[in-house]
This record gives structure tokens, sequence and C-alpha cells, in this order.
């Protein structure tokens, strides 16, 4: 039986916007390790965290690179202090960076005291470092070094670095990490962005633990391994990850953030990716014609879902007008998750023609790779001035 979507909150809006008046829909995607922060008068300032747990009093070397990771240019060494934070001016350059540090830490999972040396440092790289820049240094950001591969130029460092934080769904340079204790959970400074970074990496030690006879370099290369084959990570590698952060976070002789529950993070769908689906017009008007209202639905293929939360209405930037109707448009939404069905209704005061009209942001979860054309859209309505039905129009996908 179909679910009849939004019917009254499409009829109030399409009687508003056909009445001239113009909502506002607007989206921000963020790409992992491009820095949006003010450019710095006096040079370049690299600033962050390094953390394994978190490094105390550790080494932090940053380097100039372009090409080959062996062609790097020492630039500043900095200490971090007892919150893992290290800090450095690098005077006027700005470009690629590669940064490495060593050092002790406590280890999450088992509390032991480790080491990082400066022979296998953890790093992190960065596309275009200029102005004021937070770099954090994790096992996440070398795990995106060694996808970026030997040759290190600005665009396999930004494609590895958006990769690694769409997988661990944390931007894994500009957030930082902090310490995994109870009184840095509840600093209410601390983000819950920050908090899944840090419960991320004691999940990781947690994977080392359960590997017996493993380390951190075997983990992080098995990893990789599979990122090598297409991007992803398998099934079985995303349930061992949220295994471990489940017996971590189940630990109390170790976990002292006093969060106990995965379902209390924002990494129950480690894994998964994110697909982007744009939806076009098509068809032909009369002269002068817009389109000011439409309203479809979309059938998600098996292993693609939205966010949206209890209510169905999907979370901000998830749905977004784009193309055509990027300005003047506002969009509400109801996602069925039982039926993996998608309602969408536009409204735009200014009209708009054929092209792309919405993008939508869908994760797939491990294991799941949906052909092109399993996008299944159907119930299209379009309205044009006065709420007149314009006929012919269909809405097609792109991926």
């Amino acid at each position: 039986m179909r679910i009849k979507p939004l019917t009254s909150i499409i009829t109030s809006l399409f009687l508003l916007s056909l009445c001239g008046c113009g909502g506002g829909g607007s989206s921000t995607t963020v790409t992992a390790g491009v820095p949006s922060t003010p450019q710095s008068s006096t040079g370049t300032a690299v600033s962050g965290v390094v953390s394994k747990g978190i490094i105390k009093n550790g080494k932090v070397k940053i380097f100039s690179v372009s090409g080959d990771v062996g062609n790097k240019v020492l630039l500043a060494v900095a200490t971090t202090n007892g919150k893992g934070e290290y800090t450095a001016s690098i005077g006027a350059y700005s470009g690629p960076l590669l940064i490495e540090a060593s050092g002790e830490y406590s280890d999450e999972a088992t509390g032991a005291t480790k080491t990082i040396t400066e022979e296998a440092p953890l790093r992190a790289a960065v596309a275009a470092a200029t102005g004021t820049v937070q770099i954090a240094i994790t096992p996440l950001t070398e795990l995106a070094v060694q996808k970026a591969g030997a040759t290190l130029t600005a665009k396999s460092i930004t494609e590895a670095n958006t990769l690694v934080s769409d997988l661990y769904r944390i931007d894994i340079i500009t957030t930082q990490p902090v310490e995994p204790s109870l009184q840095a959970f509840q600093n209410p400074d601390t983000t819950q962005v920050q908090k899944d970074y840090t419960l991320a990496l004691a999940a990781v030690s947690q994977l080392v633990k359960n590997s017996a006879g493993a380390s951190l370099s075997v983990v992080l290369e098995s990893l990789r391994s599979e990122l090598a084959v297409d991007n992803r990570i398998s099934t079985q590698t995303a349930a061992a990850f949220k295994s471990a952060l489940t017996t971590f976070l189940s630990d109390t002789s170790v976990n002292r953030t006093g969060i106990t529950d995965i379902n209390a993070t924002g990494l129950t769908d480690v894994g998964s990716v994110t697909y982007v689906v744009k939806l076009h017009t098509r068809g032909t008007f009369a002269a002068g014609s817009f389109i000011k209202g439409i309203q479809l639905s979309v059938k998600l293929p098996a292993g693609v879902t939205v966010k949206a939360d209890a209510s169905g209405k999907t979370t901000a930037g998830t749905v977004a007008a784009s193309g055509v109707a990027a300005s003047g448009s506002s969009i509400d939404t109801n996602y069925v998750g039982t039926s993996n069905l998608l309602y969408v209704a536009m409204l735009n005061g200014q009209g708009f023609g054929t092209g792309e009209f919405i993008t939508i942001m869908c994760d797939i979860a491990p294991g799941f790779s949906p052909p092109a054309g399993s996008f299944d859209i159907s119930d299209v309505s379009a309205k044009g001035a006065e709420g007149v039905p314009i006929t012919g129009i269909t809405v097609f996908p792109t991926y």
C-alpha cells in the first residue's frame, strides 16, 4: 500500500509559493583536509592535536611536499603539550604539507604506555595549507596518507582525506580529538564530532587488542589494502569496527568517557559512503512558463538510505536545491525507512525550467554497490503560476 506523503505541508507550501513567496535552501559540502580558516597576515600557522591516545610531549615535524613523499623539506618542529596540542609557524610557505608525529601515549583499549617512533611516525597531509590551519594527526590521517600513496599531490591528498573522512563520518583533518576522559567529554566546548573522533581512535586500539599479536601498522595496512581495491571497506571490516567500539564502550575499566552506548555516537554507520544523486526535469514548456512547485517520490535501492530524524524529515543538507533551482527554493521531505521511499516537495517563487534541480546525498552501506538506474522516480506532479498544473514534465536521476 502506498503511503500518502506530505499532503498538508505540500498544499500549504504550494499556496505560499504560488503567491510569489520564495524560501531559501542551501547546503554546504566540506571537503576534508581543505581548511576554510581565514588567512593570516603574517604567513602560515599550523596547529592541531596528535592522538593515538593523546601523545603528550611528542615531537611534530612539518614538511613541505610535492610529488614523491621522499622529496620533503623540513619547515618546522614543534612539541605537543599535555593535551596533545601542537602549534608552529611555517613562515611564508603555502601549499601541500606532510606532518609527522611521534611520542608516547596511553593506549585506550589496554591502558598500557606505548610509543610511536620517529622512524614510523603517524602522519597527516593537507593539499593547500595557507593562513591559520588546524590539522589533526591520528591513525585515520595516517591511513589517508597511505591511501594517497608515494606521490603526494594536491589531488591525491584531497581525495584520500575525503574518502577516509567519508568512511568514518568525521572530517579527519579539521576535527580535533580530545582526551578519552569524563572531564574532556563533559566539557561544554567539546563537540559531538570531537567525541566521535576520540571514540573512533579508541575502536582502532580495540581492533589492535582484538587481533592477537597484531600491531597498529598491521591493522592500518589491512584497511589500506581494502581501500586500494574499490575505495570501500568490507561488510566484515565495518562490523568488526562497530564490535570493537561496542567492546571498548562496555569495558569501564578502560572506558572513562561516560559514553557506554554506540547509539549515542555518530559512528553507527562507519563504512558507509556518500552517494550523490542529482534529479533533473525534462519536458517542453509553453513560452514564459516555469515550474514553481514540484513533488515526487524516490524509491531507493537496497543498501541505500538517507539520513532522517524519527519523524522522517531528512537532516540538513541531505536533500538540497541545486542547478536551475539553486536560488529561491524551499524543500520539504519525508523518508519512510520501512519502504525505503523518499518523498520530496519543492517550491520556488521565481520558477525554474528544465535541468538539474535537486541533489540528494545518500548513504551506501558496506557491501552494496547500487547499479545506475536503480533509483525509481514516480508520482511527479509539477505546477506553474497560480497553481496551474504543468503536464509532460518528467524527472530523471544522474549519478
